[in-house]
Parts: structure tokens; sequence; C-alpha cells
């Protein structure tokens, strides 16, 4: 199977997901402080680490040749 993807296709794809991961995170940074308004911290971690993981993962496909020169803006 040809593992072809678009430009930034990793980077999208794994902010919207951590961001998912983050917000658990937040719930427990939260009750751990015994302070629920740090309860919003989690989104920013959880994006973060999705933009590095992703933009790795779109960086190792350029350079392996698998990356089409096309974005899809959506």
């Amino acid at each position: 199977m040809l593992k072809i993807k678009f430009i930034n296709n990793c980077s999208k794809k794994f902010i919207c997901f951590f961001s998912d991961f983050g917000i658990p995170l937040g719930v427990a940074f939260g009750l751990g402080m015994k302070n629920m308004g740090l309860l919003s911290i989690g989104l920013p971690i959880g994006m973060g680490v999705g933009a590095g993981f992703g933009s790795y993962l779109d960086i190792k496909a350029l350079n392996d040749g698998r990356q089409l020169n096309v974005e899809i803006k959506y």
C-alpha cells in the first residue's frame, strides 16, 4: 500500500487527535491542584504535542519521498 500524504496532513490530523487527550490531562491537573480553573491548561498542551508529532511525521514523509506537492485547505 502506498503511504502517500498531502502537505501538512499529519499536522492537522494529530493536532485534533492530541487535543482530545489534552482535556483529560487538564482535568487530572485541575483535580491534582484542587483548582478546576486549571482545567483548560491541558488543551494547549495536547495541541502542542500533536503539532510537534504531526510535523515530525510530515518531515519524515517528505524525506522518504511520500509527500505530494498538494495542500488541501478546508
